[in-house]
């Protein structure tokens, strides 16, 4: 397990985290943030914290600021005890962890099974092809031509509990949350967390980045009915609802009459004009 310390430039102890590799967590000014900067130079949502392949990395999400490390500015970084990030006026170091975390192991799409001609694949048990009750969000995931590569139910992933933040992992690595076996994508290409309410598609070091509407976004949330691009396959989150069962239609009219007896109702309509009797109407 690691454990993250954040701590003043002059060594002020400010907070120390057992922090769990299979959450997110973020960091900003917004209060729904798992870790809070109250500085007015800190974006609402400035930075995402996540652990794959026994590596702690820190993405930023598109803030002003960035991220300051020992060489200088940066978008991605891999922590280490050894390795800090200054956001602002606080510094972030992760303590602990195996001494060699696993390498990437990376799998390219010629080398698939012909049996499994798919190049999209879950790696994640949390996640599931199959959905056990009605899902309420699915990741679906389509190739460059629009042919579906999968679909995955949410559930289980957003209602692990636990301290920081849903995420899932996304490259062509073996060791990713959903591996894209495609030369297109990096070996660890983005994440993806959920923020209070949605979910959201972050950077994390890729070369070609996440591109939406002609400019390169480090996170773009997924916004209803939009679709964003992980190399060449095309990421969207479908909202699924479920209505109650449909009720029996009301007997109107001569249906009505027939099964109750009364004479139908006739209802005034701002185009008929108001309903006429009988007898006015055979004047």
């Amino acid at each position: 397990m690691n454990d993250l310390r954040v701590c003043r430039p002059d060594g002020t102890e400010l907070l120390t985290k057992r922090l769990d590799p299979v959450r997110s967590y973020w960091i900003g000014r917004d209060a729904h943030c798992d870790i809070v900067i109250e500085n007015p130079s800190v974006s609402r949502r400035h930075a995402v914290m996540f652990n794959t392949s026994g590596h702690w990395f820190i993405s930023d999400c598109g803030s002003l600021e960035g991220l300051d490390c020992s060489l200088g500015k940066t978008r991605c970084l891999r922590m280490t005890s050894e390795a800090y990030v200054q956001i602002a006026d606080t510094v972030f170091w992760v303590m602990g962890g195996p001494a060699n975390p696993p390498e990437w192991i990376d799998t390219r799409a010629e080398r698939l099974d012909s049996a499994s001609p798919l190049m999209a694949r879950l790696g994640n048990e949390s996640l599931t092809e199959r959905a056990r009750a009605a899902p309420k969000e699915l990741l679906v995931i389509a190739d460059a031509q629009g042919g579906i590569q999968l679909c995955a139910d949410l559930s289980q992933v957003i209602s692990q509990e636990g301290s920081g933040s849903a995420r899932i992992t996304i490259g062509r690595a073996n060791t990713m949350d959903v591996q894209l076996c495609h030369a297109s994508v990096d070996p660890l290409h983005c994440v993806m967390v959920r923020g209070a309410e949605s979910w959201s598609l972050i950077d994390a070091g890729s070369s070609c980045g996440i591109n939406y509407d002609g400019k390169r976004w480090f996170r773009k949330r997924f916004d209803e009915g939009i679709t964003l691009p992980v190399g060449d396959f095309r990421f969207s989150i479908q909202r699924l609802t479920h209505a109650k069962p449909a009720l029996p239609p009301a007997m109107v009219g001569r249906e009505h009459a027939a099964r109750t007896g009364d004479a139908p109702v006739r209802r005034s309509s701002v185009f008929l004009g108001e309903p006429r009797s009988r007898s006015q109407s055979e004047e």
